[in-house]
């Protein structure tokens, strides 16, 4: 998931330093369920923005 928020970041200019706090604290209780919920937004927003222009 870091991979896909620095890419996110790098090319879609979203600050991805709240959320990598975020998913290391769900790391950090164990907090599996959490997890996942991030993966399905992750995955929907993906799913909505990937064919859109990117900065480079």
């Amino acid at each position: 998931m870091n991979v896909f928020l620095d890419y996110r970041e790098k090319y879609y200019g979203i600050s991805a330093t709240d959320e990598k706090k975020l998913l290391w604290e769900y790391l950090r209780a164990n907090d599996g369920t959490a997890i996942k919920n991030k993966l399905a937004e992750y995955k929907a927003w993906w799913s909505d923005n990937k064919d859109k222009a990117i900065d480079l």
